[in-house]
């Protein structure tokens, strides 16, 4: 059943300001102090950032009148940059959970505790005051059905059997997408015993498929070669994930263990209209809103109050919700604090066993 509140579409016009999110500028104007905007907004830009706009920036005018140019791409190195030289341009940001947990107070603002409440988001998703969890990914296996036709993959374990299921795996080449929890679940780890990560065991289990893994550079580099038939299996994020399955490929999930995480919303440190910025993100985490970017992208909603019975996913966004009331195996959160303090020794280890 839905709730009775103006919904978005798409295509609806509302009074706003917004660029064009598909080029790659990097730089906005600040709102010049105009108590309605614009405020800069910074993503990655095509339809991730499309997306944003329907979904939560479209919406958020209509109600508050605040406004928003868009530029991209985010970049934590050009971030820190700003701060650093005392000349923030950005208002809103989308920073991966562990870079917001590593330098709240520092790059990021704290937020208005009256929008941000930790009780008000699915478990996990609230990583420190600095964090606005808007939306819930899974980071999912799934393998290509034209591929495995007979016997098919049914655990997280059956990623690494090589034998019963042969073929490369490509992955996105990051350390904190939870291949490292995925692969000490296969091994047998209890997903109450995760923290603190068995960094020795899980290279190991990783060292037994290291020569059918495929790297990839980019999230969608990864979903490319699976759609080129150079990858049987993967471990990648719901909307890419869905994305994939959109552009031709059979790819079916194994629920069995999934970790997942939040995109986020934050404030750059030293913002010129940080006090605007903590509204329009109080008025982008709404029901409405949290339901329209669903449907959208295939994600979850990261509030509580949001319901699966009340998200009209089609049905390739429907297969791949982390959240159904089906059957989904184990889901865990990633620990965002735990990879936030051990986040230099992580990244060092995982670039070495790469090349290794």
């Amino acid at each position: 059943m839905r709730r009775g509140a103006t919904r978005t579409a798409a295509g609806m016009v509302v009074l706003m300001a917004v660029s064009s999110c598909g080029g790659g500028d990097s730089a906005g104007g600040g709102g010049g102090g105009d108590p309605t905007g614009p405020l800069t907004w910074v993503s990655y830009g095509g339809a991730f950032q499309d997306d944003q706009i329907a979904a939560w920036q479209e919406p958020a005018t209509e109600r508050t009148g605040i406004t928003f140019e868009n530029v991209s791409p985010y970049d934590n190195a050009q971030l820190q940059a700003m701060v650093e030289a005392g000349n923030v341009v950005w208002d809103i940001t989308t920073p991966g959970g562990t870079f917001n947990v590593l330098h709240c107070g520092e790059l990021f603002e704290e937020l208005d505790p009256d929008v941000v409440k930790p009780e008000d988001f699915v478990e996990g998703t609230q990583a420190g005051p600095c964090s606005a969890p808007v939306y819930v990914y899974g980071n999912i296996f799934s393998y290509d059905a034209d591929v495995f036709t007979d016997e098919v993959p049914t655990e997280a374990d059956d990623f690494f059997d090589t034998k019963r299921f042969p073929g490369p795996r490509v992955i996105y080449d990051s350390e904190n997408v939870g291949l490292l929890e995925f692969a000490l679940y296969a091994d047998g780890v209890a997903p109450e015993d995760m923290y603190p990560l068995d960094l020795d065991r899980a290279f190991d289990k990783l060292d037994t498929i290291r020569d059918s893994l495929i790297f990839a550079p980019t999230l969608g580099a990864a979903s490319q070669m699976l759609v080129d038939g150079q990858a049987v299996m993967t471990q990648l994020v719901t909307a890419r994930t869905i994305t994939t399955v959109r552009d031709g490929v059979n790819l079916q999930p194994v629920w069995d263990f999934t970790s997942y995480g939040a995109g986020t919303l934050a404030i750059p440190k030293g913002s010129p209209n940080a006090e605007l910025a903590n509204e329009a993100i109080a008025a982008v985490l709404t029901e409405d809103s949290a339901i329209a970017y669903a449907e959208r992208t295939g994600t979850a909603p990261a509030l509580v109050s949001v319901t699966p019975d009340e998200i009209d996913y089609d049905e390739d966004a429907a297969r791949f919700n982390i959240f159904s009331d089906e059957e989904r195996g184990t889901i865990a959160p990633i620990n965002e604090e735990y990879w936030a303090e051990h986040y230099e020794e992580i990244t060092k280890r995982w670039n070495s066993w790469k090349v290794s």
